[in-house]
């Protein structure tokens, strides 16, 4: 099997055409990308860098926006499916810390086999004791 170097732009270009689609039926407006956190499954580095290249995958994020998936692909790298959990694990960490300051919006995008792309986006539910 052989997979093109083109690959990349054009699994790209047809990604962020169907997350922009997939983002306006959830109701999630990408007017600013900084509105809401971004769980993005670090399947590797360069992955995670076309969202911040402002290439053609790129959604408008910046490594700070994906800081959480780096970081969790720097101490435990990819751990395949399992990876996803970290990232929400620090998310929910960091928003402990943040208070009233932090988001009520996530947008989670996972990759697969076959060059598939899932899609969440998560509301936060305010426990009973705020």
């Amino acid at each position: 099997m052989y997979l093109s170097k083109k690959i990349g732009w054009a699994f790209g270009s047809d990604m962020f055409f169907g997350l922009k689609k997939s983002f306006r039926e959830a109701g999630f407006r990408l007017d600013n990308p900084h509105d809401v956190e971004w769980c993005v499954h670090p399947g590797g580095r360069k992955l995670l860098d076309q969202f911040c290249s402002g290439g053609v995958a790129s959604l408008g994020t910046d490594r700070h926006d994906l800081r959480h998936s780096y970081e969790v692909l720097r101490t435990h790298g990819n751990m395949s499916s399992p990876t996803i959990f970290f990232i929400v694990q620090r998310m929910i960490e960091e928003s402990e810390i943040q208070g009233p300051e932090r988001k009520s919006r996530a947008m989670c995008l996972g990759f697969g086999p076959g060059l598939t792309v899932e899609i969440a986006g998560l509301h936060r539910v305010n426990s009973q004791s705020e």
